[in-house]
This record gives C-alpha cells, structure tokens and sequence, in this order.
C-alpha cells in the first residue's frame, strides 16, 4: 500500500484550490499539445483541467492522449471517477509503465521534492526525457522552502484546519 492510499480520501480537501497549478501549466497547453502526462497526479483535479484545455482546441483528427500516472491505488480510484476518459496508469514516476512520447510531461504540486536522493531525481528526469517527444517539455515545480520557520522549533504547530464532508475536523500540523 502506498503511503497516500489512507490520505486519498483527504487529499483534494488538505489541498485546496489548485488553480494556480492549472494555470500555470495551462499556459503550455497549445493546438501542437496532443498529449500529456502527469507524473504522480494525486486524485487528478490538475490532469483533468489540463485535459479539458486541451479539448477546448479542437484538433482537426481528435486525436489526444491524457495519461496520469499515480503510485496510489486509492488516488488512481477517485481520479477515475473524476474523469474516465483519461488513461490513469498505476505506478512510480522513477520507473513510469507507460509509453511514449508525449508532448507535454508534467510534474506538479511539489511532487519532485518527494524524491530523497540523487538517484531517485536522476531516474525521474531520466524517465520523464524519454517519453517526450523530440520538441516536447517537461515542466515541474518545486517549493523553496521558508528556512527560517523550518529552524524555528516545531511544537505541535496548526498549519490549517478543515472539516470533511462529514463535518470532522481535519487538522494539518
């Protein structure tokens, strides 16, 4: 089980908006984007955004592929019924069980940062340059940490609080 299989059910609510996300790789959605890949999409909310700007540009033969590739089964179950249409793919973006290329390889929400070490990093970029085609991108984002409030000691701190659909508090500390 992967680690995110027992947060799935919180995740889209811990998150939040993530139109920023949207928008930001939305801008690399173009009428010569005829396919994209996710690498570990959670439950989904950004592949399928991204899949919808694409249809909106109507390409003349139809022709698209959307693939989001998550390590959680838990996640890959609620992206799917969030968006059938989409080829949601079971796996580890180090080592990613699909096939290229695809024109657009995308790497969101901090995802990268999950990766504890060189190799795992190497790997990724590895993975992710041979499924692009020869003028496709690979876009990712990173988080610059504050260092000064991580130095700072950390006592049971509130980051935010939340209630479900069931009106529990979900607190993140």
């Amino acid at each position: 089980m992967a680690v995110y299989d027992s947060w799935a059910h919180y995740y889209d609510l811990a998150e939040g908006d993530r139109s920023a996300f949207v928008e930001l790789y939305g801008r690399l959605i173009t009428d010569r984007v005829r396919s994209l890949l996710e690498l570990g999409r959670g439950t989904g909310v950004i592949t399928t955004a991204l899949a919808q700007r694409m249809a909106q540009y109507g390409n003349s033969d139809g022709a698209t592929r959307v693939t989001g590739l998550e390590e959680s089964a838990e996640m890959l179950r609620i992206a799917r019924a969030r968006d059938e249409r989409i080829e949601w793919v079971l796996g580890d973006f180090r080592s990613p069980l699909v096939s290229g290329p695809y024109d657009l390889v995308i790497c969101c929400n901090n995802s990268l940062q999950l990766l504890l070490n060189e190799e795992g990093l190497a790997a990724t970029f590895t993975a992710a340059r041979q499924l692009l085609a020869p003028s496709g991108i690979f876009a990712f984002d990173i988080y610059q940490p504050n260092l000064a409030y991580l130095s700072a000691g950390q006592n049971d701190r509130l980051v935010f609080s939340v209630a479900d659909d069931r009106g529990r508090p979900l607190e993140v500390r």
